[in-house]
């Protein structure tokens, strides 16, 4: 569950979810036992491991669904009770979590466009990807970094001034008795 202004946007790994779309604002006007039901559905994938929401830029990017090799769904939130599909990124498959912002970092490149950070498990190589989606009808491949002890990259976010990625692995402790529980920064 993500929000977006006034809404809750709900993804799920259930076949056939799409994404559910809840006015938070009927809360306000609930009683106990009041049973609510969506206010829209989007039903452009079926299920999906994840979504993620650019309040800057109104989009939601649904990650690991039915659609884009499970990669990022692009999700156009101009108008949250009629959302539109605008695309996809697909290049790296299945993507388990991102964080989308419009840059301003270091890199003046790409200061003012709209730049994913996406963690990835292509062909179970795990890795993160920097992804220009300023264009969502064509994202660009900026970068793709793995790491030492790689097994499961699983979330990560953006230092504030945009200049490191701070993220974790889910499994390298498991796999590797030898190692504690690691932050790794990019």
């Amino acid at each position: 569950v993500k929000t977006y202004n006034n809404y809750a946007l709900v993804v799920s790994e259930i076949p056939n979810h799409g994404m559910q779309i809840f006015d938070l604002t009927t809360l306000l006007t609930a009683n106990p036992k009041t049973r609510f039901t969506e206010t829209a559905r989007y039903n452009e994938f079926g299920n999906a491991h994840n979504v993620f929401v650019n309040e800057d830029t109104g989009y939601a990017y649904v990650l690991g669904s039915n659609t884009c090799k499970k990669g990022m769904h692009f999700v156009n939130l101009d108008d949250p009770t009629n959302p539109e599909n605008d695309g996809c990124y697909s290049e790296d498959e299945y993507i388990h979590d991102v964080q989308c912002v419009v840059y301003a970092g270091p890199d003046q490149n790409f200061v003012g466009k709209e730049v994913c950070f996406t963690l990835n498990q292509k062909g179970g190589t795990p890795s993160i990807t920097i992804v220009d989606v300023t264009n969502k009808q064509d994202p660009k491949k900026l970068s793709t970094s793995t790491y030492e002890n790689a097994v499961y990259t699983h979330q990560g976010w953006l230092a504030k001034d945009h200049e490191y990625f701070i993220f974790g692995d889910e499994n390298d402790e498991i796999n590797n008795p030898n190692i504690k529980t690691q932050t790794y920064v990019l």
